[in-house]
């Protein structure tokens, strides 16, 4: 969404192979195919000669929601070291998004900006998320990487390295990448440290066939008694990403619902806010959920990437750019080799302690931009204007990949 799960518990008991078993092993297993898992099975294959497999629990005609993501400078920066071509396919068509304003539903400006005032050369582009994940499927087949669809994953052992599917089969690995998600069943089965924090928010989301409401800028509107908000950004010139978020609880996961319960959300909304959120044919609820930074993100010769690591609130629209930059620092940590598991097990821990500092502080600022956001009681205009100050709130989207893929 952006500014602009499933926990299983111990580790699944040991069982007898069952007469179909997976025999086949590669040297890296990625579980799960959403941005990060793709991204990371591209920059293992580019930077490494290890066989990579990614095991994706669906069909894979569900893995993508019909929604956008907004597409930050430390995005971009990461999926043109990935793949400069992929980058530009994506890139292709999208209306570069100029400028950002917040607004109260009465009209009132809160704050606005240029992104310009950052950096010069800021790039800020909404990207439908299905677009991101077909580039990377096709990359990474391109490869080779082995992507396993309809293998869902019960839970991972990290002392023998060993996968257990559903079916009732095993998998062997090298290395294993938790990349499932923000309710992980890998990070389940490593580190046991509980259901990521649910936050009292739910969260709309669609695509609709019209011209921005405000051309090339990133826009909120705050209602004036409540804490409901709602964000544009411009995807093409006659295509727009939408979301509102409000308080509330929402069932795991993400589910479809009709126009009619955000438009009661937006009483007290504009007339063309409402109106693009009615004429959007599908409309995506979900739940809102987070993690405090944690120091721990794997063992032995597993670890984790993306929202199974460092799931973090939306508000900032960082979760994929920060599950592209974890794939490039992964495979940096294990180009030298990492060839035994020792070494492995090394640089894995390499790869975490390099993260974690940066993801730490982008996980925080997310979830205070979205205290501040949807703040119960008005909030002083000069509190909110600092805290939307840009060079302050944005500063995180520098980023200097960690290696150069051919």
């Amino acid at each position: 969404m952006g500014f602009c799960g499933l926990s299983t518990g111990a580790t699944p008991a040991r069982r007898a192979c069952p007469l179909v078993c997976h025999a086949s092993s590669s040297d890296v297993v990625i579980v799960g195919s959403g941005i990060g898992g793709l991204a990371a099975g591209v920059a293992l294959r580019k930077a490494t000669n290890k066989s990579v497999a990614v095991l994706e629990r669906s069909g894979g005609e569900d893995i993508a929601d019909g929604t956008s993501i907004s597409v930050w400078p430390n995005a971009w920066v990461a999926l043109e070291a990935l793949d400069r071509d992929a980058c530009e396919r994506l890139r292709s068509g999208k209306v570069l998004v100029e400028s950002g304003k917040v607004v109260k539903a009465s009209g009132k400006v809160i704050s606005s900006w240029s992104f310009e005032q950052v950096w010069k050369g800021f790039e800020l582009r909404a990207v439908p998320r299905q677009e991101i994940i077909s580039e990377l499927s096709t990359l990474a087949t391109e490869l080779g990487v082995d992507i396993r669809y309809n293998t869902s994953v019960e839970g991972v052992d990290p002392w023998s390295s060993t996968i257990y599917v559903e079916d009732g089969s095993t998998i062997k690995a090298g290395i294993i990448v938790g990349a499932d998600g923000a309710g992980s069943r890998v990070r389940s089965s490593v580190l046991k440290d509980g259901s990521p924090n649910v936050s009292p928010l739910v969260a709309y989301r669609g695509i609709v066939e019209e011209k921005a409401i405000s051309t090339c800028q990133a826009l909120q509107v705050w209602d004036d008694s409540s804490p409901v908000r709602f964000g544009s950004v411009p995807i093409t010139e006659d295509k727009m990403y939408w979301f509102v978020t409000a308080p509330g609880t929402a069932p795991r996961g993400t589910s479809f619902v009709t126009s009619e319960e955000p438009l009661q959300l937006l009483d007290n909304f504009p007339e063309d806010v409402r109106d693009l959120v009615n004429k959007s044919k599908k409309i995506y609820r979900n739940g809102v959920v987070d993690r405090l930074p944690s120091l721990k993100w794997g063992e032995e010769t597993v670890t984790l990437l993306g929202d199974a690591a460092h799931p973090m609130a939306p508000n900032l629209g960082q979760g994929a750019a920060a599950a592209l930059e974890d794939a490039l620092a992964l495979a940096s940590a294990l180009q030298l080799g990492a060839d035994d598991p020792n070494s492995a097990k090394k640089a894995l821990r390499a790869y975490e302690r390099s993260r974690f500092m940066r993801v730490s502080i982008i996980q925080l600022r997310s979830r205070g931009v979205s205290t501040l956001a949807h703040w119960d009681s008005p909030l002083p205009a000069g509190l909110i204007s600092v805290a939307f100050f840009p060079p302050l709130v944005f500063n995180h989207c520098k980023y200097t990949p960690p290696l150069k893929l051919p």
